[in-house]
């Protein structure tokens, strides 16, 4: 079992602009929030507990992510759209996905961007860069994480395909392809 940690930090684009800082905040609010819910649908962690406070931003597995104003670490402030903190292998690889995912949704809402929103990085300051699944082998591995339910979980946030299992493929039809 890996004891490993990622580093991630959310800036904002300097080309951005103040004004849409609201947006921005509004975006990230959604997307982690749309991404545990897509993660978890089926768990008993999915339920939406009225004790849970507004506040988190990512409340998943163990690992939290609060929108607070202070500089403490896994802290996103509200008025500014910075944070940064770490996650390790305790908390699972929900949070690698959703901070993945969140990058996605920031792409696909402002295209003219070439900056990025979330950074990730190793505890050698090693930049984790996400072009497509496959470029998250190396992580998977060195964070001990399940390659199949990594990727599965992948797909369900839109990252990856769904992979095909083709020993579990049946068929009424004697077609001797399989």
């Amino acid at each position: 079992m890996s004891n490993r940690a990622i580093n991630w930090l959310i800036t904002p684009p300097r080309s951005l602009g103040i004004n849409a800082k609201e947006a921005l905040l509004s975006l990230i609010k959604s997307a982690f929030q749309e991404g545990q819910r897509l993660l978890t649908e089926n768990e008993a962690d999915a339920s939406n507990d009225e004790e849970k406070s507004s506040d988190f931003l990512m409340d998943i597995n163990g690992f939290k992510l609060e929108l607070c104003s202070s500089l403490k670490e896994n802290t996103l402030d509200p008025s500014s759209c910075e944070g940064a903190g770490e996650f390790s292998h305790l908390d699972g690889h929900y949070p690698l996905l959703i901070f993945i995912y969140l990058e996605k949704r920031f792409r696909e809402e402002w295209k003219d961007q070439d900056e990025n929103v979330v950074s990730l990085c190793d505890e050698q300051g090693n930049i984790i860069y996400y072009r497509d699944f496959n470029s998250l082998e190396p992580v998977i591995a060195d964070m001990g994480f399940d390659y199949d339910e990594v990727r599965n979980d992948a797909a369900k946030l839109g990252l990856t395909t769904t992979l095909v299992n083709f020993s579990e493929v049946t068929s009424e039809i004697d077609d001797c392809f399989f």
